[in-house]
């Protein structure tokens, strides 16, 4: 199975609830964990 890396800025999208971009980030997230495992690394994990 493919790994994917989530960027930042999506992570804060759904963990803040943007108005703008929650639900594109939240089906961005959803779709590609259908397909693929989701990965995390250390830079994204520090930003965050």
């Amino acid at each position: 199975m493919t790994a994917v890396l989530i960027d930042t800025n999506v992570h804060l999208d759904v963990m803040t609830g943007d108005a703008r971009w929650f639900a594109w980030s939240a089906e961005a997230i959803e779709r590609a964990a259908d397909r693929h495992r989701l990965v995390i690394n250390p830079v994204i994990y520090a930003e965050i």
